[in-house]
């Protein structure tokens, strides 16, 4: 019974194939462990899908949302998003701190470890490395129109190693995480400009509305002015005519009693 050889060839056909490398003949525990990779990153990509259709409910359920999907997927016990300074203005919070299922919002409470990299993110987001640094920390910058504007910085799970789709991931989401925000900031100013438009032109028909019921009543007090007017003007000229008539009668009466004096003297 003849032993089947190992081809090299062989193998290197399967690594293309499975995506894994191996010096071993088996390949089975690498594969287990690309299955598992695998797997978390889709679900991974699932809670990232989740966390960004979240955008109308406003920036601050978006950020919790993402930061979430992205310790979940890391197992984070500490997870930091963090808006870079002078970047997305209109963004709120400007950082989130998932710290034992925790959400903090406030500096005063962030430990001296975290302060470290929110001192990154927030000023110097180029240097935002998405490799393991020496203190098991992560970073993944947070880009807009190739802009660094933040980044995620997160500590891993005890155990977990982090590979290359978990760093990608990361950056995936850190930077759909920009772009949500951004969103989620045209969307809410959207609405209100839309709320201030429909207020103002309510209040437009209110003034037009009352704009022609003052003109009702200017053309109605016109009418009254004309009527009353015209009324005047026939007051005055029968006490003309009176008064003319008054004087002629006058006039008449004492030429007859002069002349009946005249007679008698």
């Amino acid at each position: 019974m003849s032993v089947p050889r190992h081809d090299p060839r062989a193998a290197a056909n399967l690594g293309e194939l499975t995506g894994l490398r191996s010096g071993k003949r088996s390949f089975y525990p690498a594969y287990i462990r690309s299955n598992e990779r695998l797997e978390r990153a889709v679900e991974a990509l699932d809670g990232i899908s989740r966390a960004l259709v979240r955008t109308a409910e406003g920036p601050r359920a978006l950020v919790e949302a993402v930061v979430r999907a992205a310790a979940e997927h890391l197992q984070a016990r500490w997870l930091l998003l963090a808006v870079a300074d002078g970047a997305l203005r209109a963004a709120r919070p400007r950082f989130l701190l998932l710290a034992d299922d925790v959400l903090i919002d406030d500096e005063t409470r962030l430990p001296a470890e975290v302060r470290v990299h929110l001192d990154v993110l927030r000023t110097r987001p180029w240097e935002a490395a998405s490799s393991p640094g020496a203190d098991g920390w992560v970073r993944a910058p947070m880009t807009l129109d190739d802009e660094p504007v933040g980044g995620i910085a997160a500590h891993p799970g005890a155990g977990l190693e982090v590979a290359d789709t978990d760093l990608a991931i990361l950056r995936v989401l850190a930077n759909q995480a920009a772009v949500a925000l951004h969103n989620s900031f045209l969307f809410h100013a959207a609405t209100r400009l839309r709320g201030r438009t429909e207020q103002l032109s309510e209040a437009a028909e209110r003034q037009a509305r009352d704009l022609a019921a003052r003109s009702a009543e200017l053309a109605e007090t016109q009418r009254r002015l004309v009527g009353a007017m015209q009324r005047q003007a026939l007051d005055d000229e029968r006490h003309r005519i009176a008064r003319e008539l008054h004087d002629s009668v006058t006039q008449y009466v004492l030429s007859a009693g002069m002349t009946m004096e005249v007679c008698r003297a």
